[in-house]
């Protein structure tokens, strides 16, 4: 019985998300990413969230793995990057004598393995106005290391198209260290455990940090709300 009443809810929330797509419920929501040395905002990062019918949020853990393991993420994925290009328009268009601000945007490993993935993105990013310097692609250390020669390539391409990648939730998942030589990246992202436990153990920040700088990679911290930390 339980088994039943699972799948049933799994398939009344696939046909909720499928519904969702049509009736536009997926926004990108914005967090600001700040230089630290300055303290000047230089860009966002796209946040997805379902706002259904009834103005509720649904956070991306209760529907993120599921429209990964369905296929919806690169319909859903490929309006996402159509609605954050749209809006950082709009800023512009807004704004014109401000900084030139970019926006990061997570990449799910089959998204980032799509057939035509670069040229669909270019050509959203010209649609809107936009240079590709404007949009930092964001991926997992499992879509980067998982295939490396694949994802090198798919790299190099994306970096002699004029964008940047960057290496999301940093030092959770593969042990990638002796692996950044290899992949034409532009930074790295540390997952906020570093942040946590900085405390504790500042050296291993340290030597994060130091590595990305020799290596002439840009480093982004999650989780820093705070002015201690």
């Amino acid at each position: 019985i339980a088994m039943r009443e699972k799948a049933i809810e799994r398939l009344r929330l696939e046909t909720a998300l499928r519904l969702g797509f049509e009736r536009d419920e997926f926004l990108p929501y914005f967090q600001p990413l700040l230089d630290l040395e300055t303290g000047r905002l230089v860009g966002f990062e796209a946040l997805i969230r379902w706002r259904q019918p009834d103005g509720s949020i649904v956070p991306p853990l209760m529907f993120v793995p599921l429209i990964e393991a369905n296929g919806l993420i690169l319909p859903i994925g490929r309006k996402f990057v159509a609605d954050v290009c749209r809006q950082l328009r709009a800023w512009r268009d807004a704004y014109p004598l401000g900084a030139p601000l970019w926006v990061n945007v997570n990449f799910a490993s089959s998204q980032f393995a799509e057939e035509g993935v670069l040229a669909t993105l270019l050509a959203t990013i010209a649609e809107h106005g936009l240079r590709p310097a404007d949009i930092v692609v964001e991926i997992t250390e499992s879509a980067a290391i998982g295939n490396i020669d694949r994802a090198a390539e798919t790299l190099r391409q994306f970096r002699a198209a004029g964008l940047r990648v960057v290496i999301d939730d940093f030092g959770t998942g593969y042990s990638s260290l002796s692996c950044l030589h290899e992949l034409p990246i532009s930074g790295i992202k540390l997952d906020r455990s570093f942040i946590a436990s900085e405390r504790r153990h500042p050296a291993i920040l340290r030597a994060v940090v130091m590595l990305a700088e020799q290596l002439g990679l840009s480093v982004t911290a999650e989780g820093i709300e705070t002015e201690p930390q």
